[in-house]
């Protein structure tokens, strides 16, 4: 059985994604759909519908990536569901 290693890191520290300089099949593919998914065009509805929902899902994580930095938040101010 193969060990596996599980990295834990920090919001605040989420790097962008960046092409790797490796040239292995795994990153080649990585670099591929990164790519690809940049220069999209839907064509359809339902491709359109899942292209929006990506953006909506990203621009989600990024707005909480922001607030998770917000001085106030590290401040110990609580969250509804812990005042009650």
């Amino acid at each position: 059985m193969t060990e596996r290693k599980i990295i834990i890191t920090d919001d605040e520290h989420v790097e962008k994604f960046t092409q790797p300089i490796c040239t292995c099949k795994i990153c080649k593919g990585m670099n591929t759909g990164s790519t690809e998914w940049e220069s999209f065009v839907p064509k359809n509805n339902l491709q359109r519908r899942m292209k929006d929902i990506v953006a909506r899902i990203e621009k989600r994580e990024e707005i909480k990536r922001k607030r998770a930095s917000l001085p106030s938040e590290k401040e110990g101010r609580f969250s509804k569901k812990m005042r009650k």
